[in-house]
Order: structure tokens, then sequence, then C-alpha cells
């Protein structure tokens, strides 16, 4: 190899590492955090300890954001897929609970998916569009709260991980401003 390709090279992995140390420097840890692949698309499901179904509801290019009373934060509607349920019927059933709609397996589109690691478990987090549905959103509780939010709710400090992650993916796709 000539000295000229080498120091060619070399000067491009030191213009790399460069940039990469900055990109570090000005990307919070946050951000960095939001903006992760997906870990776990492919991932063999006998990996994963559990699963989550996390509807996302978009009008007006806001999104649906429910805290509950028993919760610290706003998030979006979603839970646990139960032994036995699909993603969607698992989805239906947690829309019903937390926000009174009516959905079924067809008003959905899947969206992302992502995996959350805690205390050596993973969990897989399915996020689905949430096309249409059946009757007015609405609290359960009196003390639970609603809002349409947009990408800036992020900065609030009001939203869990689930929600920052929706919003990112969501604003990258261009689906809410």
């Amino acid at each position: 190899m000539s000295s000229k390709k080498l120091l060619q090279r070399v000067g491009l992995v030191i213009l790399i590492l460069i940039a990469g140390v900055f990109s570090i420097i000005i990307t919070s840890r946050n951000e960095k955090e939001l903006a992760k692949e997906p870990r776990c698309i492919n991932q063999d499901d006998s990996e994963i300890n559990s699963k989550r179904s996390l509807g996302l509801i978009i009008q007006d290019r806001k999104l649906l954001a429910l805290k509950l009373d028993s919760e610290g934060n706003y998030s979006v509607p979603g839970g646990h897929i139960d032994f036995g349920e699909t993603t969607e019927s698992s989805l239906s059933r947690e829309l019903r609970e937390e926000v009174r709609i009516e959905t079924v397996a067809s008003d959905f589109e899947f969206f992302k998916v992502d995996c959350e690691s805690k205390k050596n478990e993973k969990e897989k987090i399915l996020f689905s569009l949430v096309k249409s549905w059946k009757g007015e959103i609405s609290s359960v509780s009196d003390k639970d709260k609603i809002r349409w939010v947009d990408f800036e709710f992020e900065s609030q400090k009001k939203a869990d991980t689930d929600l920052k992650l929706a919003l990112y993916y969501l604003k990258e796709a261009n689906l809410i401003d």
C-alpha cells in the first residue's frame, strides 16, 4: 500500500473517531438512550421474560398520553401481555381498561419493537398504531389524566421511558409535531 493511501486511511479513521467523540459530547444520555436501535426485533422469544403491547393513538399530530393515578409519570396506554393472549387481544383489553375504547385486531398497525433489560430480565415492548376505535376516549377514574402531547412534552420530565421512546419514534417517522 502506498504511503499516500495509508495516510488517507489514517486520516479517515481519525475523522471518524473525532466525529464519534463529538457526537458523544453533544448528545445527552437521554437522547442516546432514545436513539438506540431496536435491540430485539430478531431476538428469539425464548430469551424474553415478558412482553408488553402499547397503543399509539394519534390525533391532529399529537399522541395520547395517560397518567394513571397509581403512576408517577405519563405513559401510553397498554400493558403486559398475559399468558394465552395475542399482542392484539392484550392491547384491546388494555385500551378498554385504561381509556374506555373498543378495538379489534384490524384496528392496529405494527409500528416498532424494543427491548428493555432490568435485573437480568428482558422485556419486549411492541408499539402499535391504533388506526380506529369505537367509543369516546376517556379516563376510568377522575384521578387519571389524559393529554394530547407533541415531541416537546418529553423535555418536561413528565414522561416515562415508554412515552419518551414513542415520542422519539413517532417524531422520527414524521407522525407527530
